[in-house]
Parts: C-alpha cells; structure tokens; sequence
C-alpha cells in the first residue's frame, strides 16, 4: 500500500522492551538488502558481533525490497549490530543503499515498504493523528464540514 501515512515512524529507535526473545534467539529485522543475498552472507556479517543462532532470508515484496531476521544467541550481540551497521553498512559494495538493522517488532514486520525506516511497523502504528485538541480531531469544529480549521493530521491549510 502506500507510503504517505509516515507510519513506522522513526523505525531504528525501539525502546528497550521492543526486543523479541523467540525460540530460535533475539530477533533482529535487517532490511535493504539485494535480492540474491544469502543466509551464509549474512551469517558471516553477524556473526562478527556475536554467536548468531539462525538467519531467515524472507522472499521479496512488491517493490522487490528483500529483508531477513538474524537470531543472536546474546541481546548485548543483536545492540552492537545495531551501533555499527543500522544505515551504515552496506552488504556489499555496490549496494545502492546502507542496511537497516533493529530490533524485530511484533506485528508489522511483513507489511511492506512504506518508506525508508517502516519495514517492521512501530509503536505509533495506529496511534491515530498528534492529538491536538484533546486528540479528537471533531473536537476542532463541524466534524469534516470544511469549517477552515485545516487538516486533522497536522493542522496544516493543505486540505482548504
């Protein structure tokens, strides 16, 4: 679907209950890399950071974006990743892009490419617009009649 929303928010920033203990280690979501990336590639660049438990390459989305979720044994692994690849790092050489490296999410994580930094969803996913006005965007007139207050997302006279 489309990526105007900005939904996903600033996706490298996950507080520090965002981590995800799976069975198979603490998850890791990487995104950005080349379509013909292998387990064994990426087994090799994580593993430079810490025993790495399992590597799942997941198949390409519509936009032909490919993303994968390294399983590191230790979390403290999974936080120097992140310090020294998240849009630092590119896979390979001529990659046109750095990698995107966090904690994995709960939900969301498939939910496509809405724009750089939304892979795995984020915690303002759902949370409805800023909540000026006491959040409810009929608080600030007729309710969509076009009284002249402006877009209910950000206020702004785009919409007039």
């Amino acid at each position: 679907g489309g990526g105007k929303g900005g939904w996903g928010g600033g996706g490298g920033d996950v507080k520090g209950g965002g981590k995800i203990r799976a069975p198979e280690g603490w998850k890791m979501f990487v995104g950005g890399l080349p379509a013909d990336i292998t387990e064994s590639e990426l087994f090799s660049v994580f593993s430079t950071y810490g025993e790495v438990a399992k590597v799942h390459v997941m198949p390409p989305n519509a936009q032909g974006k490919v993303a994968s979720f390294v399983y590191y044994v230790n979390d403290h692994s999974g936080e120097d990743a992140i310090k020294v690849l998240n849009n630092v790092y590119k896979i390979r050489a001529d990659a046109p892009e750095a990698v995107q490296v966090r904690w994995a999410s709960e939900k969301g994580a498939s939910k496509g490419d809405a724009g750089k930094g939304s892979w795995a969803g984020g915690e303002s996913w759902g949370s409805g617009g800023k909540g000026q006005g006491g959040g409810s965007w009929d608080s600030k007139g007729q309710g969509g009649k076009g009284g002249g207050k402006g877009c209910f997302n950000c206020g702004g006279d785009h919409l007039a």
